[in-house]
């Protein structure tokens, strides 16, 4: 967390965000079957996912941490990447939270 964030709410204890945690995990796991079940994907993209993507992927994120906490900070809500494309679509959808 960002120290220079100050702390509004009391933290829930750490069994019960884990159990919060898991139940939406269930849920969303849940909803990806059935989606794959009713064809709008294949079942094998839940998966089949590779350890180089993980490798390849999950180090990009931490490094993109400092940024991301940069654009909050300045509630630029709205920067995105020069090479994302954001035409045509509606100012809600046009919100980077990270």
């Amino acid at each position: 967390m960002d120290p220079t964030v100050e702390q509004k709410t009391k933290p829930l204890p750490p069994q019960v965000l884990q159990e919060e945690m898991q139940q939406r995990l269930n849920r969303l796991m849940e909803a990806d079957w059935s989606d794959a079940e009713r064809g709008l994907y294949p079942a094998s993209l839940l998966f089949d996912r590779s350890w180089s993507d993980f490798f390849l992927y999950y180090p990009m994120i931490w490094l993109d941490f400092p940024q991301m906490w940069e654009r909050v900070k300045q509630k630029r809500y709205q920067e995105f990447s020069p090479e994302i494309e954001t035409e045509g679509y509606p100012g809600y959808y046009m919100q980077n939270f990270h």
